[in-house]
């Protein structure tokens, strides 16, 4: 951590600084033999508390540095607490908008096949979708077109069939009624003769 380096770098230069302290009262005593046991006592006393003092620092900024970190695995442990259900629910969201975008024109395939498949030819077929799924309901569509246009020819020549069968019927019926008059004409002049 930067934030820990820049805790630590003053307690490194007083460590240094101690270090020093230790070294030139060593190097003084080891180069005079009558060197004050005393004064060196108290400054090797005094290094010793010096080192006591900065590694309780050193202890301190550590465990500053250690309770800030579990500070921010805890937001971090909230934070996925909380966002990962949100996030799961989000994608179950979508994915249930996603199949229902498309069943939804399946479903109106079905329905529109069925009703042609039972005769009815009269709803309109749903349209807006551009893709493969709305490309197969225009071709339903289409399809509905050409049965209808189908179904009404067959109907006008149905119509046409049943003008001409009535023409043939009632000139069979005119027939039969010429056909009896005659006969009877036919009986009548029989008799006469």
């Amino acid at each position: 951590d930067t934030e820990l380096q820049q805790r630590l770098a003053p307690l490194l230069r007083d460590a240094q600084a101690q270090r020093r302290q230790v070294d030139d009262t060593l190097a003084a005593a080891a180069m005079d033999v009558n060197y004050p046991l005393g004064q060196l006592a108290s400054r090797l006393v005094e290094a010793g508390q010096l080192q006591a003092r900065l590694s309780a620092q050193v202890v301190d900024a550590l465990d500053r540095a250690l309770a800030a970190r579990v500070e921010r695995a805890s937001h971090r442990r909230n934070a996925l607490t909380v966002l990962l259900p949100a996030a799961l629910s989000l994608m179950l969201f979508l994915m249930v908008r996603s199949i229902r975008q498309l069943l939804k024109p399946v479903q109106q395939m079905v329905e529109v096949t069925e009703r042609i498949a039972a005769g009815d030819l009269s709803q309109e077929v749903p349209q807006g979708r551009r893709d493969e799924l709305g490309r197969v309901l225009a071709a339903l569509q289409h399809m509905q077109q050409r049965l209808r246009g189908l179904v009404e020819r067959i109907h006008d020549d149905a119509g046409g069939i049943r003008h001409a069968a009535q023409e043939i019927a009632a000139g069979n019926q005119d027939l039969a009624q010429r056909t009896e008059q005659a006969a009877a004409r036919l009986q009548q002049t029989a008799s006469h003769v």
